[in-house]
């Protein structure tokens, strides 16, 4: 039996994360919400406490901005650190693609509405930067009910960073999450995390994911052979078109470059997946 926060009776663990579990829970006024909860040595960190805080004003700004594809912000506390947030019921984009159920034209809608959500958060006035982007972290509403007609939410902000925001830039942690992170983001001098190129490189890495069907791996796209790697893999899984793999291909290559600067911007991205849709 799990305990009342704030009004909002805890029912079940519905995930976790590098900070901290979430839980479904009722709230005062009986409907269902997410209550995300620290652990208690995020808590005791400092700048793993700041980076929470700025994920809960960036989704707060969102929010504010009526930016679609974004998991609804509630309310947020301290003592217990907790961030109450909008139930989304369905499966993230990692389940759905180990369920093998997303068709080619499904798959390329979902890969245009994240690149949709990442610009439009670019571009409001507070220039929103995500920063921790791959399957885990979108969410397919309503999956279940309808995989084709799903809508694409993005969530976990916790590594996010906005303008005027003070609090330091922390290390991702974990293979798994580590393997859709920019070179950047891992120590790499010369290139800033502040950069919308950071999100578009997890979002190359995502894309990969979802036409190749599998995850890549730490220091991957370092290997010499990624690029041809890429090509069999994406262009392996397409039929009926022989020139899409290749374009996905090429798409996913130029986003996760290691140098920065050489990478596509996101308006670049965003037009090759239009064309393609």
């Amino acid at each position: 039996r799990y305990a009342t926060v704030f009004g909002y009776r805890l029912q079940e663990r519905v995930g976790q994360g590098g900070f901290g579990h979430v839980f479904k829970a009722v709230g005062p006024d009986g409907k269902p919400y997410a209550v995300k909860l620290l652990r208690s040595e995020v808590f005791e960190d400092s700048e793993k406490l700041g980076s929470f805080r700025r994920g809960v004003r960036s989704m707060r700004i969102l929010g504010n901005r009526s930016i679609a594809g974004v998991v609804a912000w509630k309310a947020a506390y301290e003592m217990p650190a907790a961030v109450v947030m909008e139930f989304v019921s369905g499966a993230d984009l990692a389940q759905a693609i180990e369920l093998g159920e997303l068709s080619l034209g499904n798959r390329l809608r979902i890969a245009l509405a994240l690149a949709e959500i990442l610009h439009a958060a670019h571009t409001v006035p507070e220039r929103v930067l995500h920063r921790d982007v791959r399957p885990a972290n979108v969410m397919l509403r309503d999956f279940y009910m309808d995989p084709e007609e799903s809508e694409v939410l993005l969530l976990d902000f916790d590594l996010s960073w906005h303008r005027e925001a003070l609090e330091r830039s922390i290390q991702l942690s974990g293979a798994g999450a580590l393997a859709y992170a920019a070179p950047e983001q891992l120590g790499v001098l010369g290139a800033t995390t502040r950069s919308a190129l950071v999100a578009v490189f997890g979002l190359g890495m995502t894309v990969f994911h979802l036409f190749s069907r599998r995850a890549p791996t730490l220091g991957e796209y370092q290997q010499a052979d990624w690029a041809e790697r890429v090509t069999r893999e994406c262009a392996g899984r397409t039929s009926g078109w022989d020139s899409f793999g290749e374009r996905i291909a090429r798409l996913v290559v130029a986003c996760t470059r290691p140098t920065q600067v050489e990478r596509w911007d996101l308006t670049q991205v965003l037009n090759e997946l239009r064309r393609l849709r």
